[in-house]
Formats: structure tokens, C-alpha cells, sequence
């Protein structure tokens, strides 16, 4: 929500069908990082920033780079948009794999803050495949925006749907190949039929608004 790569293809792919592909435009690639008291800024833009920023020493970088060996070497490839082909390497928290194979400056100044700032969680509570997605990220990726704000993919969308507020779902059937809706509003017991629906809600109300999906959520 609040940065957009040229790696995100599916959200770029999303912003030409609704006609916003114009507005995608280049923005800063410029990251921050805190250290002895000032900010050292890398810009993603200039391939010697990193190699030649004092946010770490040189022996420091070198221990990134044995990250990088190690996700070269999994199998399958990660694709970091749906990590799931790549479970079996889900084996251990980003904690515990940084303070391994990273030295503790290029883990405490680096690595660390860049997970946080991407995945908004510490380090352990995150796994080690997000470190390989946030390099992944961050390796050859442009950062973009949209002209008006990020917000205007989600205001856009919003626009080209017809959205009921206080209108309550009360049961969704399957019959055949199509899907009917029911809800209330104002009152009034109303439904509708589509070929698919998205229950955004939590699992105790996505059964009782749709039993039938009671066995295969147990």
C-alpha cells in the first residue's frame, strides 16, 4: 500500500486494464538507513550506492552476498508474489537466519531494518524467505508511484463497483455453475446471481453465511 515496484506485475497488469497505466510514474529510489546518529542514504538507482555506501563495512557486505548464494541455490526459484512453491525452506525465522549467516552490523543496520520497513514485523517473527523476497524486491526493480497517490488504484476499482453499505449478506448457495447472494437492505430481503463470490470476512461468518463451505473449512 505504500510502495509500488516494476516487479509487482499483477497490481501493473491491474492499473492498465482500468486505464491508470498512464499515470504510473517513476519516483525516489532512495532508501534511509539510521546509523551513528545520521542517515545514510543508498539510491537504488546508482548500482555503485550500495557497494560504496557507509551504512555497513566492506567485510559486512560480503555476508549479504552469502545470503544471495543461498537463495540462488533453492529449489524451486523463489517467486517472491507466492512463496508457496518454496515451503520447504520455511524453516527458520529471519532472526535466527541473519544472525547466522550475516555479520551483526550488516544484520543490525541492513537487513533488519529493511524487513521491518517492508514487512512491518521484526525480525522474529518473520521467516528467512522474507529476506529473499525483500532481495529479490529490491534487485534490478524500479520504485513507481501513480501520479495522484497510491491510493487512487483502490478509489478507482471502488468507482466501477456498485457498493451497498449497511446491507448485511445473510446466505450464499451455489446452484450449478453460478452463485446467488442474499442480502438485506433497508429492509428488504433481496438476491442476486454471479458466476463467483468473494466472502471477505472472517471464517466463523463466511460458514454461517455459506454452511455448505462448513466441511472444507474444518
Amino acid at each position: 500500500a505504500t510502495q509500488l515496484s516494476s516487479g509487482y506485475k499483477e497490481y501493473l497488469a491491474l492499473c492498465e486494464e482500468i486505464g491508470l497505466d498512464g499515470d504510473i510514474i517513476d519516483c525516489s529510489q532512495v532508501v534511509g538507513f539510521a546509523r551513528a546518529g545520521r542517515i545514510v542514504e543508498i539510491d537504488g538507482s546508482n548500482p555503485l550506492s550500495g557497494p560504496l555506501s557507509p551504512v555497513v563495512g566492506f567485510g559486512d557486505k560480503l555476508t549479504i552476498g552469502r545470503t544471495l548464494l543461498d537463495k540462488l541455490l533453492m529449489k524451486p526459484r523463489l517467486d517472491y508474489l507466492d512463496v508457496s512453491a518454496s515451503h520447504a525452506h520455511d524453516d527458520e525465522s529471519f532472526h535466527d537466519y541473519g544472525r547466522r549467516r550475516l555479520s551483526r552490523d550488516a544484520y543490525d543496520y541492513l537487513a533488519a531494518p529493511l524487513l521491518r520497513g517492508n514487512f512491518l514485523r521484526d525480525p522474529d517473527r518473520a521467516s528467512k524467505l522474507e529476506w529473499f523476497a525483500i532481495t529479490d524486491n529490491f534487485a534490478g526493480q524500479k520504485m513507481l508511484t501513480i501520479r495522484g497517490g497510491i491510493t487512487r488504484l483502490p478509489t478507482e476499482l471502488a468507482s466501477k463497483l456498485d457498493v451497498r453499505l449497511n446491507a448485511p449478506a445473510t446466505r450464499v448457495e451455489q446452484s450449478g455453475s453460478k452463485v446467488t447472494v442474499r442480502w438485506t437492505e433497508n429492509g428488504q430481503a433481496r438476491s442476486d446471481s454471479a458466476d463467483a463470490c468473494v466472502m471477505a470476512t472472517r471464517l466463523p461468518e463466511s460458514m454461517a453465511i455459506c454452511p455448505s463451505f462448513a466441511q472444507q473449512a474444518g
